[in-house]
């Protein structure tokens, strides 16, 4: 489980002109994920993800037609993971950071005009779908072909948490639930 190390809460990735702020809630070039409640607490790799574009804005699919957009919080409240995007995971490496930050924008912004056209459905196009449109466009990894699963995957295994506090915020549903089912099946 990786968390946020407060030592360096200035560092930026690669030059990026932007730094992470967590005590603001700031993220620029960050894909965020925060607990959806219930759904999280049955099954804790489940949330809802966001994407900040260079500035810190964050977009996110949160019903049909609707994309949430704001400096510090997503649908479900503010972000308790997240992933800093490096300019050098983009597809073409022979552009320039400003080119670069350009396309990341851009890509946000037309996974946004796209997805406000969409019915929001839980399982399929849904937030990680917004994100993954996203990605796809700029070849995140140099991989073409982000979707729900993979994101959801990714963000386990690459996602930091923002604080002690949000892994706890995170599990604590799910630990809840899991000791109720436990002492039920104790007791039967």
């Amino acid at each position: 489980i990786q968390m946020y190390n407060n030592s360096n809460s200035n560092s930026i990735n690669n030059k990026e002109s932007e730094k992470i702020e967590i005590s603001k809630n700031h993220f620029p070039l960050c894909i965020l994920w925060t607990p959806i409640p219930l759904l999280t607490y049955i099954c804790p790799i489940i949330g809802h993800l966001g994407i900040a574009s260079s500035d810190g804005l964050i977009n996110d699919f949160v019903g049909p037609y609707t994309i949430n957009r704001d400096f510090t919080t997503l649908g479900f409240g503010t972000a308790t993971k997240y992933y800093k995007i490096s300019l050098d995971d983009f597809g073409s490496s022979n552009l320039s950071q400003n080119q670069k930050l350009q396309i990341w924008d851009h890509a946000i912004e037309k996974s946004s005009d796209e997805f406000e056209k969409r019915i929001h459905i839980i399982c399929w196009n849904n937030c990680h779908s917004h994100v993954a449109y996203a990605l796809n466009q700029i070849e995140f990894k140099n991989f073409k072909y982000w979707n729900t699963l993979f994101l959801i995957l990714f963000m386990c295994f690459y996602g930091k948490f923002v604080s002690f506090e949000a892994f706890f915020k995170t599990y604590l549903g799910f630990m809840i639930l899991l000791i109720v089912i436990i002492f039920f099946i104790l007791i039967l």
